[in-house]
């Protein structure tokens, strides 16, 4: 999402710029979403003040033309309330489905148009034929789907022996990485709600992607930085504290919804 400030400065400059990141996105429909938003927010003011203008007069002694007048507006605001409940959602609905401004340097265009900023290390030349990683695997009896199957569905894998241990020891190895370079580790709950998902732009964009839980307001975590970001949400941070290091490692739960999860070979 972008600052509504510079939403209804100037849409018409900012309409090329969100068209890089979604083309399809209807920048218009949200200006007048918004223009509609704040004009019924005004006129439940209006009627609120009014109503309460009149209560305050029916204590100096009430009449029956105060009494009908007292009922029409307190009618009229009850239904222009429930009218802005239904715009303010519409506007919502848009609004969290805005891209946000790409910065003047990142290019536009597909992976093709993606540009290498810095490589680390040095990619290793093999003598021979890499194993894909579930080739490799299933050779070393890392995995066992069929049990994996019998506990979850088909497409996930229990992991034994050394691939534990292997997972184990690369978690460590970024853990003392990222602590070394001043990042703290964080371990966060397996369970995040559905404001950390709004603000972490999770939802509604990737609701389709994620694990409810059934009569709650909670999710499984689909990754751990989800959760990094609410740490200090509604906080303002002084710019002595600032920046702010975290790292974490954490399963990530997912529904991987769409093509990828067929095209792609990959353990979960």
């Amino acid at each position: 999402m972008i600052d509504l400030t510079i939403l209804r400065k100037d849409a018409s400059a900012i309409k090329p710029l969100l068209a890089k990141k979604d083309p399809l996105f209807d920048i218009d429909a949200l200006v007048q979403a918004d223009k509609k938003a704040r004009e019924v927010a005004v006129q439940v003011e209006t009627l609120r003040s009014k109503k309460n203008e009149l209560a305050a007069q029916a204590k100096q002694g009430i009449t029956q033309e105060l009494r009908d007048e007292s009922i029409l507006v307190g009618k009229q605001l009850k239904e222009l309330e429930e009218s802005f409940e239904q715009v303010q959602k519409d506007f919502e609905a848009l609004y969290l489905a805005c891209p946000n401004i790409p910065d003047d340097s990142v290019p536009a265009g597909g992976k093709e148009a993606n540009q290498v900023v810095k490589t680390v290390g040095q990619k290793p030349e093999f003598t021979f034929a890499p194993k894909h990683h579930l080739e490799l695997g299933n050779s070393l009896g890392w995995f066992d789907f069929e049990a994996a199957a019998k506990m979850a569905k088909s497409n996930f894998a229990l992991y034994k022996g050394d691939a534990v241990k292997l997972m184990y020891s690369l978690t460590m190895l970024m853990l003392k990485n990222n602590m070394k370079h001043g990042f703290m580790p964080i371990l966060p709950p397996y369970v995040i709600n559905t404001e950390s998902l709004t603000v972490a732009g999770q939802l509604p964009k990737f609701k389709d992607g994620v694990f409810k839980l059934e009569d709650e307001s909670l999710y499984l975590s689909p990754t751990s930085e989800v959760n990094l970001t609410s740490i200090y949400r509604d906080t303002i941070l002084q710019e002595h504290e600032l920046p702010v290091r975290m790292t974490a490692w954490s399963s990530c739960f997912r529904r991987e919804a769409g093509t990828y999860g067929k095209t792609a070979r990959f353990i979960r």
